[in-house]
């Protein structure tokens, strides 16, 4: 289970949050920023039973603080790491793809490494929010293509050395592992899901006031908490099961990797208004 907002720190109750979760034998996480972060606020959150912290870095420091527009993001940022590690919870570093922070991707990989962070991935633009209007901050299939690859060699690179979990959180790894050989025989069962998006199978977001998502990244609303079984929305939603209908996915839906893969429906969701339409970033 993670939390995130906004700030969970925010919340004088986060750590009887955080207890209440643990007691119900959940693996507890935040997803969270730097700002609130330090000594006190880290031993308490290690005490109520905290897992991991995940911290957003968009690049290197000059890029980081651009985007953040605050001279001095990037510091905090790598103070608050530093603070985590200092209390024993697992630090996470997430990096949101851009046209403007593209070429940020690998030297942060080497400020992640040499830091020993646990565990960094990266995640594509969903223009949604405060994103929006960055539409144009979009790489292109090939350009994506090409960056992924570009990626894959320099995690070859340190894979001996480093400490950290580079994390293969983006589906379409798994395009580019078998264009270029390394992955396994496709299995002949054609109907098992083994991986890919998780939309359907494996999550749920549930926002402040009670609504239910299906992903936090894709706002089609498919119950309420605070009138509705759990069960009986994630099991019997319409738009759920309509949604684990992978025969619908246009393009997705015909592909050999649909078992394994499928895009990203919320990115596809945010260009098209429909979360069947091609993954606008699928080279295929």
């Amino acid at each position: 289970m993670n939390l995130t907002g906004g700030d969970p720190l925010i919340r004088k109750d986060i750590y009887d949050i955080i207890e209440y979760c643990k007691e119900k034998e959940f693996m507890v996480g935040i997803l969270g920023n730097p700002d609130r972060l330090n000594d006190s606020v880290a031993e308490k959150l290690k005490k109520s039973g905290i897992s991991r912290y995940q911290i957003s870095l968009d690049g290197t420091e000059k890029t980081h603080d651009y985007l953040r527009n605050h001279v001095g993001a990037f510091k905090k940022s790598i103070n608050a790491i530093n603070t985590l590690k200092k209390h024993s919870i697992l630090s996470v570093v997430m990096f949101t793809v851009t046209r403007t922070n593209m070429n940020d991707l690998i030297p942060l990989i080497d400020i992640v490494d040499n830091l020993k962070v646990s565990i960094f991935d990266f995640a594509r633009l969903v223009p949604m929010g405060s994103g929006a209007e960055m539409k144009g901050e979009m790489l292109s299939p090939i350009e994506y293509q090409e960056l992924l690859f570009a990626v894959l060699q320099k995690y070859q690179k340190i894979q001996r050395t480093t400490e950290t979990y580079f994390g293969r959180k983006e589906h379409l790894w798994n395009l580019l592992y078998k264009q270029i050989g390394l992955m396994e025989p496709l299995p002949k069962d054609k109907e098992t899901i083994y991986g890919g998006c998780g939309i359907g199978y494996n999550i749920l977001t549930i926002l402040n006031d009670g609504s239910v998502l299906t992903c936090r990244r894709l706002p089609i609303k498919i119950g309420d908490i605070l009138s509705d079984d759990l069960n009986q929305i994630y099991f019997h939603s319409k738009i759920m099961n309509d949604l684990r209908d992978e025969k619908r996915m246009i393009k997705c839906g015909e592909c050999d990797l649909l078992q394994f893969c499928r895009g990203c429906p919320a990115v596809a969701y945010h260009e098209h208004s429909d979360p069947f339409a091609p993954d606008p970033q699928c080279w295929k």
